[in-house]
């Protein structure tokens, strides 16, 4: 009998064999399943027992995964039926389900792709973040632009990683997508990995995978491997046909059934995610800052477009090297082209979907509300500039080197300009905010008043942990240790939801606990990223435990200071104390250690109760609104800001 070591090699040796046997690379690539590259005989939608491919309506998609998941249930308690755990076999499962719902019999091939992707939902759901994938297809107007140099910065594949999906743009649907995976704690690579993909698993880097790929690829992809031996599940997407709502014409946008996506990924509650309404504003959010929109803006407002009339070319080396920029208006330049870089754009969307849930929870009047719509899309602008101004500082701060897969700025341009550009970035979010255009005095009074209190709070926030930082020996207690996090966290969420409630003609604090519903979500996300350092951040190029070596102060040090004995207590200190000094081999022998000792005094464990604890008081918060729209968002805030994990011990622990 081989081990699972053993037997798990066989696998992959047996795999990777008839891989090689069946043709080139490229067509191994396309024979998963996952690729975009696929050769003519497997783009014909007809599987192997002559049944055309389709895809179902969505009302059908409704029905027959509904029932693919009925199907499963007792699978889970009794096992899978023997005469279900071969492809033949799902495949007549699948005959039975369509026929049940009259639909065609073009219909099998997903049906069966179904079945199998809620079979694995749970165990999706369940494991640990950094042992997951999401695989997504190209754009196809990634895939139709020919001169890589013309190619927008989204484009690029970052030095170290794995390529990333090419999108068309912050509101493409694949952003969307790589956005929320990676804020639920998943891995996101091209379909175009596929082979090194099933390699992974086999080899155990990875214990689940969901891809997003054509039908007829999909067929192949789940014929290589035992329908059920890993969580493999995957959504089915349709030829582009343009006809959708498209970031650009030709957008994946009409392709992918993006809910269904979210929904695997986790974010929501798993079967109906509520992603489903929220997507088009999340869209739209990350749409206001491409180059065109923010002209727009900037000429709405009577700003001067001149600074970012030739941003948005392309052309990487006009966008960042100092020597082609007019000094009287590099500031200009450099802050626009930051604020357009990318990013997840959750500020704005949260402004955006607060305000449109207060309006909708409120009078049915609809007179003036579109200029008032128009002033929360402006707003949510301001919110990001801030966001963004921010990140400028704290890279420096920090001394991040790396931003949304490229080098930081001040790594580009040094760290006086790129104080500045912060700098620029705060004075123009101000500004912006200054020219909103209200109908009420007192409304555009109060958003000022808002975003200048957050300003503060964020500040003292980042202040107390810079002085911490220079105070040697200083132990903070885990107590303040949230404290501060409330402080560098919080105020952003609080103030993204109170400008949308404000505009929607709503005082704040009349619609709900929304400072104690930020300050909760503002710590749980904050120590949920303590916990996700431990993993790194290929896009950055973090190592594993960046916080830890950089001497920051985090929650998880501040809990092994209260729990650890004296004797692994010394060690740890000794850990960090000598953990610059050592080569890149020696650092990461001594990252293991000291995850180890963090593991054995239980600090992970406690990081994670924490999470749930203020997740909860969060959710009890917004049970506390009484507007339905208004509290579904906060909901929804919670599950993509603090998406549900599994155990980060088991994850270390094995």
């Amino acid at each position: 009998m081989l081990d699972s070591s053993q037997s798990r090699s066989a696998k992959k040796k047996q795999i990777l064999d008839d891989l090689k046997n069946d043709g080139s690379i490229q067509s191994n690539m396309a024979s998963t399943g996952l690729s975009d590259s696929v050769s003519p005989q497997s783009r014909s939608r007809v599987d192997s027992r002559g049944y055309a491919q389709k895809i179902p309506n969505e009302k059908l998609r409704g029905q027959l995964r509904a029932m693919a998941t009925d199907a499963v249930a007792s699978w889970k308690t009794n096992g899978i039926p023997s005469s279900l755990r071969l492809t033949n076999g799902i495949k007549r499962l699948a005959e039975q389900l369509v026929v049940r719902t009259s639909a065609d019999s073009s219909h099998v091939g997903w049906t069966m792709v179904t079945v199998v992707s809620e079979f694995w939902r749970d165990q999706l759901s369940k494991t640990a973040p950094g042992k997951k994938l999401l695989l997504l297809p190209d754009c196809s107007v990634g895939l139709h632009v020919q001169n890589r140099k013309s190619m927008p910065e989204f484009f690029e594949v970052s030095a170290g990683a794995s390529p990333h999906p090419r999108s068309c743009g912050p509101g493409c649907v694949v952003t969307v997508l790589e956005a929320a995976a990676i804020e639920s704690g998943w891995g996101v690579a091209s379909s175009s990995q596929a082979l090194s993909v099933i390699s992974g698993l086999l080899e155990g880097r990875f214990d689940a995978v969901l891809g997003v790929a054509k039908l007829e690829e999909l067929e192949k992809a789940f014929s290589m491997l035992p329908v059920f031996a890993f969580p493999i599940a995957a959504v089915p997407m349709d030829a582009v046909n343009g006809n959708g709502i498209s970031h650009s014409p030709g957008c994946l946008a009409d392709c992918i059934d993006a809910d269904w996506v979210l929904g695997l990924l986790g974010v929501g509650d798993g079967s109906s995610s509520p992603a489903r309404g929220y997507l088009p504003l999340l869209r739209e959010a990350s749409t206001l800052f491409l180059p065109k929109a923010i002209e727009e803006t900037f000429k709405t407002l009577g700003l001067d477009p001149t600074s970012i009339q030739s941003i948005g070319t392309g052309d990487k080396k006009s966008q960042v090297e100092s020597s082609q920029l007019c000094p009287l208006h590099a500031a200009d330049r450099l802050s626009i082209e930051f604020l357009s870089r990318g990013g997840k754009f959750l500020r704005p969307f949260i402004t955006l979907a607060s305000f449109d849930a207060v309006m909708l929870d409120g009078s049915s009047e609809t007179s003036g509300r579109a200029s008032l719509r128009e002033s929360a899309k402006i707003a949510a602008i301001a919110i990001e500039v801030f966001h963004k101004a921010s990140l400028v500082h704290d890279d420096i701060e920090d001394a991040d080197e790396m931003r949304y897969g490229r080098t930081s700025l001040h790594v580009d341009h040094g760290i006086p300009t790129a104080i500045n550009v912060g700098d620029y970035l705060l004075g123009l979010g101000y500004q912006i905010i200054s020219l909103l255009p209200s109908p009420d005095r007192a409304i555009s009074a109060d958003v000022l008043k808002i975003l200048s209190s957050a300003h503060v709070k964020l500040a003292r926030g980042q202040g107390a942990e810079l002085w911490w930082r220079k105070s040697a020996g200083k132990q903070l207690s885990v107590q303040e240790t949230l404290e501060m996090y409330s402080l560098k966290t919080s105020p952003a969420f609080e103030a993204a939801i109170g400008i949308g409630v404000r505009l929607a003609g709503v005082i704040p604090e009349e619609a709900g606990p929304i400072s104690r519903f930020a300050s909760h979500v503002g710590i749980a996300f904050q120590i949920l990223n303590d916990l996700k350092d431990w993993e790194g951040d290929l896009e950055n190029a973090r190592s594993s435990a960046g916080d830890f070596c950089g001497g920051r102060p985090t929650v998880l040090m501040a809990i092994a200071h209260e729990r650890m004995a004296p004797e692994p207590a010394e060690k740890l200190s000794q850990i960090v104390l000598g953990v610059g000094a050592h080569s890149q081999d020696s650092i990461e022998e001594k990252i293991e250690c000291a995850k180890q000792l963090l593991a054995d005094a239980g600090v992970f464990t406690a990081a994670e109760n924490l999470v749930i604890h203020h997740r909860q008081e969060a959710s009890a918060a917004a049970a506390l609104v009484t507007m339905p729209r208004f509290r579904e968002v906060l909901e929804f805030l919670i599950e993509i800001a603090v998406p549900r994990f599994s155990s980060f011990e088991k994850t270390k622990n094995g």
